[in-house]
């Protein structure tokens, strides 16, 4: 079994993109705003790059 799954044709691989996508999107936003919020003003930087990473 290939992790690609060159054999499947692209179409019937678009439903399972859009919802990557769209629950990547869903999680990342939040998280990019409430992670840094819940530290300190000092240790801003620090979370806002580690969220980033």
């Amino acid at each position: 079994m290939e992790l690609a799954l060159p054999a499947i044709a692209y179409p019937s691989k678009i439903p399972g993109m859009a919802l990557t996508g769209l629950g990547l999107g869903l999680v990342l936003s939040p998280l990019t705003t409430d992670a840094p919020s819940r530290v300190s003003a000092d240790d801003r930087p620090q979370a806002s790059g580690l969220v980033q990473t």
